[in-house]
């Protein structure tokens, strides 16, 4: 057995004499017993090309079978002993440069072979030279991917931020694109896009996206109804399955308002933040709902992420800053006890009309944890995924002691809601299993970033902060020579139990790369991809020169 290019097991024999043909069998996790994989092996082929989750292969083990009228004979077993970082997949752009900053938003297409990585060109550039951002396109046909576009916006200038967010449809043909530092004033649907007469940023856009064929075209060019100055509008992005539903945050709106479609001229409550729904119906994009929090209030951010569920008709609002101090689920306290502890809040959509289902709080919740840092909610909307990076136990593993603040810093957590008859409880309470504060380092950030698989029964969480310098899969974790290089953790749940899968790092672990700034799963959950906008190398396009640290901050993906 060799490893062969992205997510790739090649299986290479001697013909056995005797043998009419042959059959793989696979053990996923060296446990659960062995299974025929695939159909049979014509004998003559000598090969076999096998393409695997590599987060849930690092304990596989496998038996070539020989086979003829009389019955089959076992090879020795194989085992996967190996972090596989020869089958990590390693993309760049086509034109990489020092601080592109690729990888800074990635969106997986539910299928997993449509990829966005968003480009936006911010970090360590000045605002004079700050290109305007890209969005590239990467497909996957026959196991091998390729990219097929890269896009800017229609009135792309330098600043704009363009891609900070994306999200993409189930079947990759639609694509939201954020651009929260965008000039304009303009308001609604296809408005002015040359209206930058404010010499200043912040009033934000989205750009939609289709594709037809193998052609990307712009679609449409939205605002919201109340575009205002340092809005942020676009920081966030959500698109239905059917790429008909789309939310979009602006985590800096300042109107006093509470609840659906209020008063959006008023400015009283700074950064409260606000999130607006736009449906498309009859060929055209409309602004269907203004959303503001139940218990709105200066500097919440509201919006600061937003996620749908494939229907488009269940809406999951984080507010990381929001600082009441109440604890769990509709549990309202208007008090301002708990700076920025942080909630989520639940909406849902039966017919055309959005009403705010739940409030939901940590079980622990306490200043500064910050829940709401990132969130997912699963396809069906039967899970909710909460990243909280601030929450400071020292607790290790699966619902550990909440309660433990000793980690003074950010070591970070991630909660596990669930839904049934409208009703949301929490689930599981989740850390890293080698969380650790380094003093001189700071946290591991844990939960910066979360993703879900479609049935929710499987999860990456980022932890931006993390200083191992292991490579690959389940690799030392102990060793804490690369400061904030990033790692992934994988949990998988059976029933409604929740257990520790693979530590992932990069395959070419570095100081400073933000490996899990960004992370996405496939519907199945069998594709993972995580951007590490931070990584340097010089390389372009795909399985380039990693080592070759010429570009600071151009950036990098990586495919499991």
């Amino acid at each position: 057995m060799s490893f062969k290019s992205i997510k790739l097991f090649e299986f290479n024999w001697d013909h056995v004499e005797g043998a009419i043909y042959y059959r793989l069998q696979e053990n996923p996790d060296g446990a659960s017993g062995f299974s025929q994989i695939g159909s049979d092996i014509q004998y003559e082929a000598g090969s076999y090309i096998l393409e695997v989750p590599l987060h849930s292969r690092v304990n596989a083990q496998y038996i070539l079978q020989a086979c003829n009228n009389h019955g089959c004979s076992n090879s020795d077993i194989l085992a996967v002993n190996d972090p596989l970082i020869d089958s990590i997949g390693y993309l760049k752009s086509s034109d990489s440069t020092e601080g592109e900053y690729f990888g800074g938003s990635i969106a997986l297409s539910g299928d997993g072979n449509t990829l966005a990585v968003g480009a936006p060109g911010e970090l360590l550039r000045t605002e004079n030279s700050n290109p305007p951002g890209t969005v590239y396109i990467f497909t996957r046909n026959n196991l091998n991917w390729t990219e097929q576009a890269s896009l800017q916006a229609s009135n792309a200038d330098k600043g704009d931020y363009f891609g900070h967010s994306i999200s993409l449809s189930n079947d990759g043909n639609k694509l939201a694109i954020g651009a929260h530092r965008e000039n304009s004033s303009a308001t609604g649907i296809n408005g002015d896009q040359g209206n930058s007469s404010f010499n200043s940023f912040g009033f934000g856009a989205v750009y939609l996206f289709s594709r037809t064929s193998n052609t990307w075209t712009q679609q449409v060019y939205i605002k919201p109804s109340n575009s205002d100055l340092d809005d942020a509008f676009g920081y966030s992005v959500s698109l239905s399955g059917d790429g008909k539903t789309l939310a979009v945050g602006a985590r800096g709106e300042d109107s006093s308002s509470s609840g659906i479609n209020g008063d959006q001229t008023s400015n009283d409550h700074s950064k409260s933040g606000a999130v607006y729904i736009f449906n498309y119906n009859k060929s055209n994009w409309k602004q269907q709902a203004y959303i503001k929090a139940g218990n709105t209030g200066p500097n919440s951010q509201f919006g600061r992420s937003v996620s749908l569920s494939n229907d488009g008709n269940t809406l999951a609002v984080s507010a990381p800053f929001e600082s009441s101090g109440a604890k769990g689920i509709n549990s309202f306290l208007p008090s301002y006890s708990a700076a920025s502890s942080g909630a989520v809040y639940i909406f849902t959509r039966p017919e055309t009309t959005w009403t705010q289902q739940s409030h939901i709080k940590a079980s622990n919740s306490d200043k500064y944890d910050l829940f709401g840092s990132a969130i997912h909610l699963s396809s069906d909307a039967s899970t909710l995924a909460v990243g909280a990076i601030g929450e400071r136990s020292f607790a290790t593993g699966i619902n550990g002691n909440q309660e433990n603040n000793d980690a003074l810093d950010y070591t970070g957590a991630v909660y596990i809601f669930v839904q049934t008859n409208a009703d949301w409880v929490q689930q599981s309470y989740l850390k890293a299993h080698n969380t650790e504060l380094n003093y001189a380092n700071g946290g591991d950030i844990f939960g910066f970033s979360v993703s879900l698989s479609e049935n929710g029964d499987t999860l990456a969480v980022g932890a931006l902060g993390e200083d191992s310098h292991a490579s690959g899969i389940n690799g030392d974790e102990q060793d804490n020579n690369a400061q904030d290089s990033g790692a992934i953790y994988i949990y998988t749940r059976s029933n409604t139990t929740w257990s520790k899968g693979a530590y992932i790092k990069s395959s070419t672990t570095e100081k400073n790369d933000e490996f899990s700034h960004s992370v996405s799963l496939s519907a199945d959950g069998n594709t993972l991809v995580v951007g590490a906008p931070g990584e340097d190398s010089n390389a372009t396009g795909i399985g380039g020169d990693k080592k070759n640290n010429g570009n600071p901050n151009s950036g990098a993906v990586f495919i499991y």
